[in-house]
C-alpha cells in the first residue's frame, strides 16, 4: 500500500460502512478502479469479494490488521471527545425543528443554537448528505448524489426513537435522540437563516426527487410524495436570512410543474 489513510472527524462506523458497501456495488459492476483498489489493500484478494472482504480491505487502507482492528480504533477516538455524531444529530434537530418544537420564541432559540455549532463546526456542512441539504450547499448535494444515488433515500440514522410522546415543556432542551429522516424530509423542514438554505431549496428538491426516480429500489412513486412534502414548506414558517427579515421561497409554491 501506498499511503495509509488516517481517520478524520468524518469516519465514523456508520460512514465506513457505506463506503464499504458502495465499493463493494462498484466491484459487482465489475468497475476496473474498484478492482484495482482492493487489489492494493488485499493483493490475495478473491475474484468474488463479500462485504467481509471489502471491510477488510478498507481496514487495511487505514494501516490496521481488520475490520474489528477498525472499529475499536473508532471507539478510542470517539471516547476521548464527544462524538461527531451526536453533535451532527443536535445540529439537525435544532435546523429543522418539528412538532416538538413550540412557540416562535422556541423556534428563535433552535434556529440560533444551530448556527452556533455550525459556526462552531463549519465541517458539520459536509457531513453527510443530510447535512448539506440544511445547509443549502448544492453542489456538495450533486458530488454526494453522482457518487452513491441510493444515498437519496437513505435516512440518517439507523434507528430513531418515537417521538409521539415529546412536545411538552422543556423538550427542545432535551436530546430526545436523532431523528432518522430522508434527505427530502429535511429539505422540509430546514429553517437555518442561510441565504443558500432559501435560494437553493428548489434545485436541490428536484436534484433529490430526480435521483430518487432513477435509483435501483426507489419506486418513482416515492417521488411525487416527497414533493408534495416539499410543496407544503411554504405553509410552515418561512426560514429568516440573517437580517431577520422574511424572505418568501415562491419557487416551492410552483414546484408542481416538475412533478410530471
Amino acid at each position: 500500500m501506498s499511503s495509509i489513510r488516517q481517520l478524520t472527524p468524518q469516519s465514523t462506523l456508520d460512514n465506513l460502512k457505506r463506503e464499504a458497501k458502495r465499493w463493494l456495488r462498484a466491484l459487482r459492476a465489475n468497475v476496473a478502479e474498484a478492482r484495482t483498489r482492493l487489489e492494493r489493500a488485499l493483493p490475495n484478494a478473491p475474484s468474488e469479494p463479500t462485504l467481509r472482504d471489502v471491510q477488510h480491505a478498507l481496514a487495511r487502507e487505514h494501516g490496521l490488521s481488520g475490520w474489528a482492528a477498525l472499529k475499536s480504533r473508532l471507539a478510542s477516538a470517539r471516547s476521548s471527545e464527544k462524538p461527531r455524531e451526536q453533535i451532527v444529530h443536535w445540529f439537525l434537530e435544532n435546523a429543522c425543528p418539528d412538532h416538538h418544537v413550540r412557540s416562535r420564541p422556541a423556534h428563535r432559540m433552535a434556529r440560533h443554537t444551530a448556527m452556533r455549532i455550525l459556526e462552531r463546526y463549519p465541517d458539520i456542512a459536509h457531513y453527510s448528505l443530510h447535512t448539506a441539504v440544511v445547509c443549502g450547499d448544492v453542489a456538495e448535494v450533486s458530488r454526494a448524489l453522482a457518487e452513491d444515488p441510493q444515498a437519496a433515500s437513505e435516512k440518517s440514522s439507523a434507528t430513531a426513537p418515537d417521538r409521539s410522546d415529546v412536545g411538552g415543556s422543556g423538550d427542545l432542551f432535551r436530546d430526545i435522540g436523532p431523528k432518522g429522516w430522508e434527505p427530502l424530509l429535511y429539505l422540509s423542514f430546514t429553517r437555518l437563516p442561510l441565504a443558500s438554505a432559501n435560494d437553493n431549496a428548489l434545485t436541490i428538491a428536484r436534484a433529490l426527487l430526480d435521483t430518487r426516480g432513477t435509483s435501483p429500489g426507489v419506486p418513482r412513486r416515492h417521488g411525487a410524495r416527497g414533493l408534495r412534502a416539499c410543496r407544503s414548506r411554504p405553509r410552515a414558517r418561512a426560514p429568516r436570512l440573517p437580517d431577520d427579515t422574511r424572505r418568501p421561497v415562491p419557487e416551492l409554491r410552483a414546484a408542481s410543474s416538475c412533478s410530471s
